[in-house]
Order: C-alpha cells, then structure tokens, then sequence
C-alpha cells in the first residue's frame, strides 16, 4: 500500500522457555526506523557479534541482549544512539568486550546500563566515561575483569546513580573517597568480592540514602 509507512515501536522477543528460544538473523530490524523498545534477551544468537546496524536505529529508548550469547567487541556506533535510556548487555560470559568506553560519551539519555560479565579489563577510562553521564541512575559492572579501580576523580558528574554494582573484580587497592561523593543519592551499593583493602573510611557515613 503506497502511501503508508508501518511505524513499529516495540520489538520484544525476549525468550520464557529454554526450550523455545529465538536463531538466527536479525537484519530485518534495519525495516523498523522508529523502533523504541528492542528486547532479545534468553536467546541464542550462536556467538554472532552484535550487528552494527543496531547503532543506526536513532528513535531507540531500549536496548536488552542479555544473556543472549552474542560475541566479539561491542560496536561503538552504539554510541549514536542519543535517546537511549537503557543497555543491558550483561551475561554474555565474557564473550563481549570493550576495549575502552570512549562510545558511552554520545548516551546523554542513559540512566540504566547493565556491562556484568563483558571483559573490560584493557577498558581503563571506564571511570571517565560513565562519569560523563550525569542521568545515570543505575550501573551494574559486576565481573568485568577489571583490575584497577581508579583512586582519583577530580569532579564527580554521576550524581543521580542510586545503584553501584562493581563486585566479583580484581581491584585489590583501597575504596576510593570519590565513591562518597555521590553518598546523596546511592541507595545500593556492591563491593564484594573485589580484594580490597585497607580501613573502611569514615565518610561512609556520607552514603546517607543507602539501604
């Protein structure tokens, strides 16, 4: 029918049953322009890196390929996506990597972003970058290979994160003081399983909203 343009917002194809997952090609995706909400989590893509063209869908809000056995270095043109409030490419098994977080500049919607279980460990601007997203409510990075946890951070900008997951790394260095700076908002924090040491400092007591 000439004339008329199919305008789909939401794609959720995320799997329930273990049994009955989704394979295969994702391409056609490149049909729907103005998808909002794209969901593929639980499902098998075999390994497949995570198509570029992902990066081109401009109207995007949310973005789950959790758990979703995808593979390779996290595209950078994901970085394009300006409207972007949540990510999710967590439980992947380390099969996903990122060499730098340089691409999370140009999220200046982001409030969610879920990386746990992506290797990060050659990522050592990581701090920088997420700290570039002021509307950042959420950031799980739990079991990242990360194995320095940055001691300095001049000017704190994340200061609407209320959830802080950076456990099961490799960090064996003492907790930061920039952490109790965002004490306000944070209301759950992660630290286990990270080899760090030292005296717990006495501004935890700054994390006045955590429960």
């Amino acid at each position: 029918m000439r004339g008329i343009t199919l305008k789909t917002y939401i794609v959720d194809l995320h799997s329930k049953d273990p049994f009955n997952i989704l394979q295969g090609e994702i391409s056609p995706l490149l049909d729907l322009p103005y998808l909002k909400f794209l969901d593929l989590s639980l499902n098998d893509f075999h390994r497949d890196s995570i198509p570029e063209f992902i990066g081109s869908l401009q109207y995007i809000e949310y973005v789950n390929l959790s758990n979703a056995s995808f593979r390779g270095t996290i595209p950078t043109n994901l970085g394009n996506l300006s409207h972007l409030e949540v990510l999710d490419l967590s439980g992947n098994c380390f099969s996903l990597k990122a060499d730098n977080l340089n691409w999370v500049y140009g999220l200046s919607s982001l409030k969610v972003l879920y990386l746990g279980g992506v290797d990060l460990s050659n990522a050592d601007d990581w701090l920088d970058a997420v700290n570039m997203l002021p509307t950042l409510v959420e950031l799980s990075l739990f079991f990242c290979k990360f194995h320095k946890l940055p001691q300095n951070l001049p000017h704190v900008n994340f200061t609407s994160l209320k959830i802080l997951d950076l456990s099961y790394n490799d960090f064996s260095s003492t907790i930061p003081d920039w952490l109790f700076d965002i004490g306000h908002s944070l209301v759950y924090l992660n630290l286990s399983r990270c080899q760090l040491q030292g005296l717990i400092p006495d501004a935890i007591g700054n994390l006045t909203s955590l429960t």
